[in-house]
Order: C-alpha cells, then structure tokens, then sequence
C-alpha cells in the first residue's frame, strides 16, 4: 500500500500543535514498514534537514500563493502523485484529480475557507479535534459517520510543575496570585467581552485576587476594551506563541479556558497533560464530553461565571475533572495515536 501525505503547511517551528510532525511521520515508518511513505513537503521543510529519512515530494507553499497559481501548482503535483498510484492521499488541499483520500481539516481557519461542495469528492475527512468535527458538522453540514477524529500527539514540554517552580511563574506572572488562562489565537472581540463580563461576576462575588490572562493578539479594539474595564489591574494580556514558554504558563495556571471555535497555540490534551482543568467553550448546540472538560456556553456571561466559581471553590470537584481526563486512554499515547490513524486507512 502506497500513502501519500501532505504536511507541507504543517509548523515545524512548533508554534501550534500538530498532526503531520516530523515524529509522527517518522513513527509511521518505523511502526509500519510494510507501507510505503509519500510526503508532500515545502522547500524550507526540506531544507532544515528535518526529513532527509524520509521519502518526499517538493512543493511550494500553495496558501501563500494566487488563486491562479495554486490551480497550476497543485495540477503539477497531481501529476507527480498520480504516477506514484497511491491507494491514499492525505492532504488539506483539494487536488484536481478525485482519489478516494482524506480531507485534512488542522484548524478553525482552514474550516472558514473550505466550501461545503469541495468535500464531496472526500471518502472522509480527518479531523484534529472533537470540536473541530463539531464545527464540521455544524457550519458544512457534514455527516459525523464521515468524519475522522484524530489529535495531535502533545509535546514534550508539556508536564505538570513541582510547586516551586510554580510559584515562581506566579510571581512573574501575577504577582503570585493564582490566574485563569484564555488561549485564542483568533481573539474573538464579541466573545471577548462575555468572558470579561463573567470575570468581573466571579471578583464581585468571591473578592478574590485571581488574575485572567488572555493569550492572543492585542488589538486596538481589545486596548480600548480593557480601558474601560473595571477590573483591568487583573487582565493581563501576553502574546505567547512557542511551546517552551506556553507550557509553563499552561502547568502553574489554575484553569485554561478555551474556545471549542478558535484556534489555540495550545491543544486540549497538552493542557490536561499538565493536570490542568480545561473550560471549554462552545454553542449550546454543540455536543459534549463531560468526562473530559467543564463547559459554558460561549455567549453566556452568567453560565461561564457559574463554572470558573465552581472551579475555584470547590477544590474537590476541580482535582476530580482533572483526574477523570488524566485517566489514561487511546488518545494519550503517540502509539495509540499512530495506530488508530492506520486504522482508518484499513477502515
């Protein structure tokens, strides 16, 4: 069996967690060598040196180029790849001839430039998340019998923190207050100020000294939001984007919220490797899985107050979401991981 997989969009830079790492790939060969392994890799990928074991087809990075010039690029490296004969091709991209392939859906903004009729010719979509499907299902109308969820394998860094060290990124952070972490990399104003408004119900009532820290890009609209807001000396906005700095934040913080619509420089099982509660929040309409997350309903100042305070007072219920997502499961292991991803190619 010949597979061919696309990571030439994939951060090698390890700025956001990925599926298509130089290790997972490295893993599929050595697991399964009775496959032979195609990848699809830009020229600075080739260049670091970080693929020389692997057998690779150079291509140019097709998002950063015209609408014409992807079209000619991508029917060029169709014809590379059909004279290969591939039983599969894993890609994020629509090539021009219809193979029976994976879709490769990595992100909330790949989700927003991908039309409805350009899955058609897909026999499945594989997905990086749970909300991810979420959002597939919701916006495109997909059916979830099509699609394949399979997590990025969390890195290294990511490791829970003695207390020393702990209190002393509290210290730097915050003063050594304890503090709620938001990580977006889209930065969503509109929900933005639902979660200030639910941050400003949880200091009135408990009088506490937590801080919120927001991880995302500070815009000029989120400048003058935070002006005016009563509790401003407790927002403290970062722009942290590399793995080593996220994980310690991530470890010696008290609660990592999340948007289930955005994306973030930090995945849902990276933060739980920490022994960090994940907040997630999504649409109502969304489904759930409590046995991993706390959920609030996005748009909904008082439901998202409601679960920070509960976090914060009840030391018990918190330690046990962070031990009911600990317990260790399929997606928790790279070998895990490796192997249920060859198990969608045999489905």
């Amino acid at each position: 069996m010949r597979v061919v997989i696309d990571i030439s969009v994939e951060d090698f830079n390890q700025k956001r967690p990925v599926l298509f790492s130089v290790f997972f790939c490295n893993q599929l060969i050595k697991y399964y060598p009775q496959v032979d392994w195609v990848f699809i890799a830009n020229s600075n990928q080739i260049k670091s040196g970080a693929l020389n074991n692997l057998t690779v087809i150079e291509c140019v990075l097709m998002h950063r180029q015209s609408s014409l010039v992807r079209y000619y690029q991508r029917r060029k490296l169709s014809k590379k790849i059909s004279r290969l004969h591939p039983q599969y091709i894993i890609s994020p991209f629509i090539f021009i001839q219809k193979h029976f392939n994976y879709f490769l859906l990595h992100s909330n903004e790949q989700l927003h430039t991908t039309k409805q009729v350009q899955l058609k010719h897909f026999q499945y979509i594989l997905a990086t998340s749970f909300e991810l499907k979420q959002s597939l299902m919701a916006k495109l109308k997909v059916s979830g019998e099509q699609i394949k969820v399979l997590p990025a394998i969390p890195r290294n860094e990511f490791k829970p923190l003695n207390d020393e060290v702990t209190g002393e990124v509290r210290n730097t952070m915050c003063g050594g207050s304890h503090f709620f972490i938001l990580n977006s990399a889209a930065g969503s104003l509109p929900k933005i100020v639902q979660l200030l408004r639910a941050f400003s119900m949880f200091k009135k009532h408990l009088q506490s000294g937590m801080k919120l820290v927001l991880n995302l890009k500070k815009t000029k609209e989120l400048v003058v939001l935070l002006n005016t807001y009563k509790y401003k000396n407790d927002v403290i906005c970062i722009e942290k984007t590399n793995a080593a700095d996220l994980s310690v934040i991530t470890a010696a913080s008290y609660t990592v919220i999340q948007y289930a619509q955005d994306d973030s420089f930090v995945s849902n099982g990276e933060i739980q490797c920490c022994n960090i509660p994940v907040l997630l929040l999504q649409p109502p309409s969304y489904e759930q899985q409590p046995e991993m997350y706390v959920y609030a309903n996005e748009m909904d100042a008082d439901d998202i107050a409601q679960k920070l305070m509960l976090l914060y007072k009840d030391e018990t219920y918190r330690n046990k979401v962070i031990n009911k997502a600990s317990v260790p499961s399929d997606f928790n292991h790279s070998e895990k991981i490796i192997s249920t991803f060859f198990s969608f190619l045999n489905h």
